[in-house]
């Protein structure tokens, strides 16, 4: 099961058509629909504060966007005992807290690969490996894990 972070919700939103991780990320983001992904609550807050920071989508726009994938991914409830557990992933692994939040949710969710830009690309979290989807290296195993 995958589980998306973030940037990729912000690339696939922006369509400027500068930066060529938007079209990776729309492709990943429209594909990840046809197999079980995650998105934790915590990158669709995210997603909503980046868009109100960076004038990316206006606050309706974004909100919808935010119903549109909560429809269709699968979006785990944040458990109060995933607080502690995420604090001593971020201190082990030098993330950053929410980043160890969302992995640590992703995780008990039962997601095995963790898409994101911002984590150390193939950190291996038990069950859970992070990989960095703009990394040509990795495109074999997240294309594996999108059909």
């Amino acid at each position: 099961m995958l589980a998306l972070d973030t940037n990729l919700l912000i690339y696939a939103a922006a369509k400027s058509g500068r930066d060529p991780r938007e079209a990776v990320s729309d492709d990943i983001v429209r594909r990840s629909f046809l197999v079980p992904t995650v998105v934790p609550l915590q990158v669709f807050g995210e997603f909503l504060n980046a868009c109100r920071n960076k004038r990316l989508l206006s606050p309706a726009v974004a909100v919808a966007r935010v119903e549109e994938w909560r429809a269709l991914f699968r979006t785990p409830a944040t458990a109060a005992d995933q607080l502690a557990g995420a604090a001593l992933l971020a201190e082990r692994f030098q993330l950053q807290f929410w980043d160890a939040l969302i992995a640590t949710v992703s995780r008990a969710a039962g997601a095995t690969l963790l898409l994101s830009e911002d984590m150390h690309d193939g950190l291996e979290l038990g069950s859970l490996t992070v990989l960095n989807p703009f990394i040509a290296a990795n495109a074999a195993r997240i294309e594996a894990a999108l059909v």
